[in-house]
């Protein structure tokens, strides 16, 4: 755990000034959104349809393994882009049968917000925790960044930019923001917007956000 902080850390010292977005980063560009795959006793597993598993660059990812203890928790259930920091959930569930274990493995790329606000159990003082995945340095730096890549030419870019600044604004309560990012001219944006409201609606109770519920 203390070897990955400093990894970060030392990342975001060396790295900062030089921000790459998903579509000009080599590992990232090749993985989507959201990735699945199923395996058995460790390897592929053949019988399901569709089941063409993760992209290569998946493991060129830092802290991430294919999980074959199901009973180990992962301290950071982050892993990270070491070209340009984008965090992605690592989640794993294990299921042992007579004739062997199945295994099913999923990525999610994660908004800098989620990583951010990230909670885990402080066993000592029983109760949730923040988890200090992201510095507050980093996670300005990530959003001013992505209200760049907002006006970006790669629909890559724009969307996760989209998902990104949706989740940021609920969080900050800036219904404003959001209104204006549902008044572009940009189809993409427009749909992820919507979609990512929908996802988040939950996030959005207890907000003042009336003039978001008249649209």
């Amino acid at each position: 755990m203390e070897n990955c902080m400093v990894s970060v850390y030392y990342w975001c010292m060396v790295k900062q000034n030089a921000y790459i977005p998903i579509s000009k980063c080599k590992i990232c560009k090749k993985i989507k959104d959201y990735e699945y795959e199923e395996t058995k006793n460790g390897e592929l597993d053949d019988d399901v349809a569709n089941n063409s598993g993760f992209p290569p660059e998946v493991w060129k990812l830092e802290n991430i393994e294919r999980d074959q203890c199901y009973t180990r928790r992962r301290k950071n259930p982050f892993a990270s882009c070491p070209n340009c920091g984008v965090r992605y959930l690592y989640s794993y569930s294990y299921d042992y049968y007579v004739n062997g274990a199945e295994e099913e493995h999923e990525l999610d790329r994660m908004a800098p917000t989620d990583v951010k606000n990230w909670t885990v159990f402080d066993v000592k003082k029983e109760k949730e925790a923040p988890g200090n995945f992201m510095s507050d340095k980093e996670y300005a730096w990530r959003i001013e960044n992505l209200k760049n890549d907002i006006e970006s030419k790669s629909a890559l870019d724009r969307e996760y930019a989209a998902i990104s600044l949706t989740i940021y604004y609920i969080d900050e309560g800036d219904q404003d923001s959001i209104l204006k990012l549902l008044k572009s001219d940009d189809k993409l944006i427009l749909k992820t917007v919507k979609k990512t409201l929908s996802q988040r609606k939950d996030d959005i109770k207890g907000k003042k956000f009336a003039k978001l519920k008249k649209n």
